[in-house]
Order: C-alpha cells, then structure tokens, then sequence
C-alpha cells in the first residue's frame, strides 16, 4: 500500500541524488514473511536515461546498489533480497533515484515526467494490492548548484577591534 508519507508530486532539478519518488508499505498478516524480490517501474513520459541509479531503501538504510531502468520496459528488478516482515506489522520501504545532469554524461531532459510504481513483489506469502504507484514528478529545466566555501579570516577579530573602536 502506498504510505502516507510518501511523496507528493514534485520538479526536481537534474542532477539531483537521493530523491525519494515512491515510500510502500509491506504489511504481514498472522505469519511473518520475508520479501526476496521487488520490481519497480517508471511510468510517464520520459525516458530510462533520466535516471542513473535507481535504489531500495529501509528508512534510511540503502538496501540495494543501484541499478538503471531497462531502456525497453523502464523497469528494475531488485532480487536475492532478504527483508524479514514480522507477523501482523508493517515495513515500510522506499524507491530512491539519482537524476542524471542536464549538461553533461547521460542527459536527463527537462519536461520528462515521471511516476515509479511498485509493480511485482516476490515474497513468503501471498500478495495484493498491486501496483503501488507514487506521485508524478518532473525533471526539472535547472540543475543542481553547487557552492564551494573557502575559509577566511575570522570574522570575530574584525569585531572585537570594531568594538574597541566605537
């Protein structure tokens, strides 16, 4: 099931990291189960190339390395997983993308649109509810900044002799 949490629709810039696009509940019943395999998705228009990794996480714990969409079915199969559900709770997981650059490598393009959605999930027990889709973002037409900091003087000496001065 999709989580409450999970995100709304968004732009996000190109060359954006860690952006959390899709947070799904797995919920166990009377016996715990473990999941082995999770397929996800991109749905929309835009293309695999958008995207240099995609990744599954718990919270804030990477699960997986990351892995590219397939050009033909936009999809990614993350298997040999071994995620433990105990009995008559709930794990909540998360699809977590890094967006290719604007201007350089592999190019996202601004105005590609794109939704994940959980769409096969292997595990214990049996499974419904379906595809899991997470909100519609965009690429956005800017990409990340970035700000290098250079440390200067120490600005509280400049201070100190501003104040005697006064």
């Amino acid at each position: 099931a999709l989580a409450s949490d999970s995100p709304s629709a968004a732009v996000v810039p190109g060359g954006s990291t860690s952006v959390v696009t899709l947070k799904f509940n797995v919920t166990a019943g009377a016996a715990a189960q473990t999941i082995t395999g999770v397929t996800v998705k991109s749905v929309g228009v835009g293309s695999a190339n958008d995207f240099s990794a995609v990744y599954l996480y718990d919270g804030a714990t990477r699960l997986t390395s990351g892995r590219t969409l397939t050009s033909q079915t936009r999809q990614v199969e993350f298997a040999a997983l071994n995620i433990a559900v105990a009995a008559n709770s709930a794990k909540a997981l998360s699809v977590v993308v890094d967006v290719n650059s604007l201007t350089a490598g592999t190019l996202a393009v601004a105005g590609d649109t794109h939704a994940f959605q959980v769409t096969a999930l292997a595990t214990t027990a049996s499974v419904s509810g379906l595809p899991v889709t997470g909100a519609s973002n965009s690429i956005g037409s800017q990409g990340v900044s970035t700000v290098t900091l250079v440390r200067g003087s120490d600005p509280a000496a400049s201070l100190y002799w501003f104040a005697r001065m006064l």
